[in-house]
């Protein structure tokens, strides 16, 4: 089991989150809205019946268990990853970012979630640049396997094998992006994924 840190409980973040525990790991959602922390249970419930009765879990409940955070230095203390997911804002993630690396131990991986935002710029005022890049789950997350990684000038080898292998083991497939635009899926690439059928795009699989 993995400490992990989600920041933000938007649609994404509580799908990541959900994706999280349900493969095991221990999940730290924080967010600064208190009514969006109070409404993340029930989202879950949520996915926890449609992944039920679409067959894709057959435990009663997620492996891992998923808390809630309003108090981000209580969130990443001792975490492993932070995964944020907040709106496409560069001012408002380079602030959080120099929040989390205040309190997150020194070799926790640090991600964001930024689709078109300057990588670079966003983690440019840290100390500890080498750890940090791009992680982009593919909405709805359960169930698709690929995820986007995006490197900084900073980023280390370690880190990023760090990051593939953890997502490895989640039997997730870590991709480099092939161009300058983000992978989004549509409707039908996301019901193809749920139904089990194929669809390809490209890009970089990291091995």
């Amino acid at each position: 089991m993995v400490k992990i840190v989600v920041i933000g409980c938007g649609v994404l973040g509580t799908k990541i989150a959900g994706a999280l525990a349900f493969d095991g790991h221990q999940v730290r959602v924080y967010d600064n809205n208190d009514q969006l922390l109070n409404k993340l249970y029930l989202r879950l419930n949520e996915d926890r019946r449609i992944l039920k009765e679409d067959g894709f879990m057959v435990n009663s409940d997620f492996l891992g268990d998923v808390y809630c955070f309003s108090n981000l230095e209580d969130a990443v203390r001792g975490a492993s990853f932070v995964f944020e997911c907040v709106p496409e804002n560069l001012s408002l993630k380079k602030e959080l970012f120099k929040e989390i690396e205040k309190y997150a131990p020194k070799d926790t991986i640090i991600a964001t979630s930024a689709m078109k935002l300057p990588i670079n710029e966003i983690f440019e005022d840290l100390v500890t640049k080498k750890r940090c890049l791009g992680v982009r789950f593919l909405y709805p997350v359960f169930f698709i396997p690929e995820v986007e990684l995006l490197t900084t000038k900073y980023t280390s080898l370690e880190a990023l094998e760090k990051v593939r292998s953890f997502l490895e083991k989640m039997n997730k497939i870590a991709f480099f992006r092939s161009g300058n635009e983000p992978i989004v899926l549509s409707e039908e690439q996301r019901d193809a994924r749920r139904n089990g059928k194929f669809f390809s795009f490209n890009y970089f699989i990291i091995y």
